[in-house]
């Protein structure tokens, strides 16, 4: 549907509202969790991002800052991270 791109990242909004992140991940700007947080190597592949991936929540629209994004859910509600 559409994608976006950071300074190091990009996130790709999937036709279904799935998320998807890959690319510097400093300041956990690809929203992969607490378990990717400090893990500063890149992701060389796009990476479903939970919630948004095999859940009820589907992504309108997706943006970028330099080390940061922020998604607008189907039901209007606002997400950032990074």
């Amino acid at each position: 549907r559409s994608v976006a791109c950071g300074e190091a990242h990009v996130l790709a909004v999937a036709e279904d509202g799935a998320l998807y992140a890959w690319g510097s991940n400093a300041q956990g700007q690809l929203g992969l969790g607490p378990s990717h947080f400090f893990d500063f190597r890149d992701e060389r592949r796009p990476t479903p991002v939970v919630p948004f991936c095999g859940g009820d929540l589907r992504v309108a629209v997706a943006a970028c800052g330099a080390t940061h994004s922020a998604v607008v859910d189907e039901r209007g509600a606002t997400w950032t991270w990074g």
